[in-house]
């Protein structure tokens, strides 16, 4: 599917004489055709300064075989909600379908409980979510929509459950991308074929499903500015994208972890640390499983958000040439000359970086819920009608980057400017 041809279409400027001569015209066509070109003028103007001013949201396969395949262009790009209506999907045909995401989060079960409550989607013609099942999985991908048509639904998430009769095959198609770091946390893929949805997690995030491999995308160059809405009610989950905003961080720790994978982008360390797992497929004896743990924050339009554990073996590498060896210890991080030399080196990639574009920050927020309290003695009150939204609205970042996206070319100057204030590992001593 062609957006530029879309696009483009409008801007087209009518011919000044339809096919006659200046010699035939009289003066009320001559000034019937000047109208009728300032009119069109202005029109063009408005949709050329549209056409600028808007991100363009196309993306491309990491594969360029697939560029132009008949996979590529012979689907056409659904939404959540046309699948979620039992009338529309029957007039659809689901080969031809596909949703484009960004993967945010990694979830596992608990060691000793691999089972998680998933609801029946509310639906027109009857039926409720009230009823629940217990299902048995090994991952949850949380994905934030990222559709070319409908540029307000980027705040929409959802789930692909991973269990042995449900989407089995993710990542058939790209072994090496989900096992070499070119898929985790924050990359983009398309699901393809997606099949009606009927049912979701807590908090109505619908639960997706295919029977076909996803396709690892591109980057988008630019993308569109989702801003956070404090009127996000209790229980539900929204992402955000933001762009062109100052980092603030006050805390690096160095981490001894038990992954060496790169899917979980080494993210979330907290949860897993205990009874759950990364998320990764594949360990290597060949990476380290050290995590540099950072405590930010930024200025929003809504004030300021934080995030105090924030880790990412992709936002290393813009103050670190490469990964940490193998070879090295937390122990050479701990006070050593090697981490002052590494703190020093994010100060002033955070002050390269703000000063030329700043971040864009993707992430994710969550209004909870608490008890009311002036219902907690009240007689004849159920327990489940005194939860109220909280006021606390808590917010977690996933990705960091560059919004001018010049930096991150290491051929411009931007680029090289970067790269030489990043930290060279080798100099890191093993202790």
């Amino acid at each position: 599917m062609n957006f530029d041809d879309e696009d483009n279409s409008t801007i087209n400027s009518s011919p000044i004489m339809n096919g006659e001569s200046a010699e035939t015209l009289t003066t009320n066509d001559i000034n019937n055709n000047q109208s009728r070109i300032r009119t069109n003028n202005e029109t063009n103007s408005i949709t050329q300064t549209q056409a600028t001013t808007r991100p363009r949201l196309i993306i491309e396969p990491l594969d360029t075989n697939l560029v132009g395949s008949r996979m590529m262009t012979r689907m056409k790009e659904v939404s959540l909600d046309a699948l979620m209506c039992e009338d529309k999907v029957q007039e659809m045909n689901l080969n031809r379908n596909y949703i484009d995401v960004q993967l945010i989060r990694l979830i596992t079960p608990e060691q000793k409980d691999h089972r998680a409550s998933i609801y029946n989607i509310r639906r027109r013609n009857g039926g409720n979510n009230n009823s629940n099942q217990q299902v048995h999985f090994s991952r949850l991908l949380l994905c934030r929509l990222h559709p070319e048509k409908n540029q307000n639904e980027h705040t929409r998430l959802l789930y692909l459950m991973e269990a042995k009769n449900s989407n089995n095959v993710l990542f058939e198609r790209n072994l090496e991308y989900r096992d070499d770091g070119t898929i985790s946390i924050g990359s983009f893929f398309r699901i393809l074929a997606p099949l009606p949805i009927v049912n979701s997690m807590r908090n109505d995030i619908p639960l997706v499903k295919t029977q076909l491999p996803i396709v690892a995308m591109k980057r988008p160059v630019t993308l569109t500015s989702t801003p956070i809405s404090l009127q996000i009610p209790e229980n539900m989950s929204m992402a955000f994208v933001l762009n062109g905003q100052t980092l603030h961080l006050n805390r690096t720790v160095p981490l001894q972890t038990t992954c060496s994978g790169m899917l979980c982008d080494r993210q979330r360390i907290s949860e897993w640390s205990g009874n759950r797992r990364c998320g990764c497929y594949s360990m290597f004896q060949y990476r380290s499983n050290l995590a540099l743990e950072h405590s930010i924050c930024i200025d929003t339009q809504i004030g300021r958000i934080s995030h105090q554990d924030f880790s990412s073996l992709k936002f290393d590498l813009l103050y670190l040439k490469s990964h940490i060896p193998a070879n090295i210890k937390v122990s050479a991080l701990r006070t050593s000359d090697e981490f002052w030399d590494i703190e020093d080196t994010i100060e002033k990639v955070l002050k390269f970086i703000n000063g030329n574009g700043g971040f864009t920050v993707v992430g994710w927020y969550k209004r909870g819920e608490i008890k009311d309290r002036s219902l907690t003695d009240a007689p004849n009150v159920d327990s489940d009608n005194m939860n109220i939204g909280a006021g606390k609205v808590n917010y977690h970042i996933v990705q960091l980057y560059p919004t001018n996206q010049t930096i991150l070319d290491p051929k411009s100057t931007l680029g090289k400017g970067l790269d030489e204030l990043k930290y060279d590992v080798s100099r890191i001593r093993r202790v």
